[in-house]
C-alpha cells in the first residue's frame, strides 16, 4: 500500500525507523511544510522513509505583512487603517495560521497515487485539510490521527469565534478511520458525532533517554530540587500554588521551571528557562530530586509527558484537581505522589513527607516501557493495516 503521512512538524532529528506518529506541531521555520512519506516496508524496524519539503513563500509574506500591520505610528488615521487591515487578516483564519498551506498541500497530494493518507491533527486546521483533500478529488482511504479533540478543548486559544463542533464534524465525516489516544476520546467521537468509522486506540508514546529506567534510586532531601518542564495555562494547568510554596522555603527548596512562558513570580530559588530540546532537558532532570507533573483541571486528554517522567524513576509530585485519565493511569506507580493542586496540600507534602527524608527504592518499569515509541509504533502501523 502506498501511504502518505501529513503533518506540520517542528524537527525530524530522530532515527528514521522511529518516525511514525505525533512528530507534529508548528514548525520553527514558518515558510515550510513537511510531507512525511513512508514506503510501507514489511519490517517495522527497517522502515524506509522519504521526506519532501514544500517551501511556501505565501505564508512568509503574510507574516511580514501581519507584523507590519501590528505596528502603530503617531498618526491616528494610519493606525486606524492598520488596525482594520490586521482585523481582516485575523478573521480570514478559521482555526490557525497553517490554513495558508492547504491549497499547495492538496494540489501536491491529490496528484499522487496514494491508496491511503494519514493526517496528524496537529495543528487543528488539518481537520479542514481532510475535507479539502476529498473535495480536491481524492478517493482513497483517509485516516485522522487525533491527539486532542478540537471542540471542548480548554487549552485551545481561538481568537475568532467559530463553531468548533462544525469544523470537527466536517473533518471526521470525510475520514474512513480515526486513531485516538484513549478510551475517553473514542467515546467522545462516538457520542458527540455518532461517528460510524473504525476508531483505534494507540496511547501517546515517549522517547526514553540515557537517564531512563534506573534500577535503584537513593535520594536525600536535605534540600528539595524540583523541576517542572511543560506547557503552562493559567486556568487549565495552574502553577501559582506550587510557586507560592517554593518561594516560601528559600533555604530548603528550589524549582527549575522550563515552559512556553514565564509566569509572574519574584523568587531567587525559582529559575525559569524557555523551552529546550530533549537532550538539554535531560541534564536538568538528572540534577533534580523531585519531578513535578501538573494535571489539567478538566478535559479528556492524556499526556506522553507523564510516561516520560515515570521512566526516570524519580519521585513525581502529581498535582491534580480531579481524577482524570492521567490520574488513573498513574495510580499503579508507587513513586507517584498525588497531591491536590492547593498551597496547603503542597506545603504539607513537601515539608512533612519529603524534606529531611532519605528515600531508597527499586522502580518497576514493566508497564512504563510499553509506552515507549519503540513499542507503540508497531501497534500504530497495525492499526493502519500497513504491516
Amino acid at each position: 500500500m502506498k501511504s502518505l503521512f501529513i503533518c506540520q512538524e517542528f524537527k525530524l532529528n530522530v532515527p528514521r525507523s522511529e518516525r511514525v506518529r505525533a512528530i507534529a506541531g508548528s514548525s520553527g521555520c514558518e515558510n515550510n511544510v513537511i510531507l512525511y512519506f513512508d514506503n510501507c516496508s514489511k519490517e517495522p524496524n527497517l522502515l524506509s522513509n522519504h521526506l519532501i519539503v514544500l517551501h511556501i513563500g505565501l505564508f512568509s509574506k503574510y507574516t511580514l505583512f501581519r507584523d507590519f500591520c501590528k505596528k502603530r505610528s503617531r498618526f491616528f488615521l494610519v493606525n486606524k487603517f492598520l488596525g482594520l487591515v490586521e482585523k481582516i487578516c485575523n478573521t480570514s483564519i478559521k482555526l490557525d495560521k497553517w490554513e495558508f498551506y492547504h491549497h499547495q498541500i492538496v494540489k501536491s497530494v491529490v496528484k499522487g497515487n496514494f491508496e491511503q493518507i494519514i493526517i496528524s491533527v496537529a495543528p487543528f486546521s488539518n481537520l479542514i485539510l481532510c475535507s479539502e483533500i476529498r473535495k480536491g478529488g481524492y478517493r482513497g482511504k483517509l485516516v485522522l490521527d487525533i491527539g486532542d479533540p478540537l471542540a471542548d478543548n480548554p487549552a485551545l486559544d481561538i481568537h475568532n469565534r467559530v463553531d468548533l463542533y462544525k469544523y470537527e464534524a466536517e473533518g471526521i465525516q470525510h475520514a474512513d478511520g480515526l486513531i485516538v489516544t484513549n478510551q475517553y476520546t473514542k467515546n467522545y467521537y462516538l457520542k458527540q458525532y455518532n461517528y460510524s468509522g473504525q476508531i483505534a486506540i494507540i496511547p501517546n508514546g515517549y522517547w526514553p533517554s540515557s537517564g531512563s529506567f534506573p534500577l535503584k534510586l537513593y535520594l536525600s532531601y536535605k534540600r528539595i530540587s524540583a523541576i517542572y518542564a511543560g506547557a503552562l495555562y493559567e486556568k487549565l494547568r495552574p502553577i501559582k500554588p506550587l510557586l507560592n510554596v517554593i518561594k516560601s522555603y528559600y533555604d530548603d527548596m528550589e524549582l527549575v521551571l522550563i515552559s512556553n512562558h514565564r509566569p509572574d513570580f519574584d523568587a531567587n530559588n525559582i529559575k525559569y528557562f524557555p523551552r529546550m530540546n530533549h537532550d538539554e532537558l535531560q541534564g536538568f532532570y538528572k540534577r533534580a530530586n523531585l519531578l513535578v507533573y501538573i494535571d489539567n483541571t478538566t478535559g479528556i486528554q492524556t499526556s506522553s509527558k507523564l510516561f516520560e517522567l515515570l521512566s526516570l524513576g524519580k519521585p513525581i509530585l502529581f498535582l491534580y484537581n480531579f481524577e482524570s485519565e492521567n490520574y488513573l493511569k498513574a495510580q499503579k506507580y508507587p513513586w507517584v505522589h498525588f497531591i491536590r493542586n492547593e498551597e496547603i496540600a503542597i506545603s504539607n507534602f513537601l515539608t512533612r513527607d519529603l524534606l529531611g527524608k532519605n528515600i531508597e527504592y527499586q522502580p518497576d518499569y514493566v508497564d512504563v516501557k510499553k509506552y515507549a515509541w519503540s513499542e507503540t509504533r508497531t501497534a500504530y502501523f497495525k492499526a493502519l493495516n500497513i504491516v
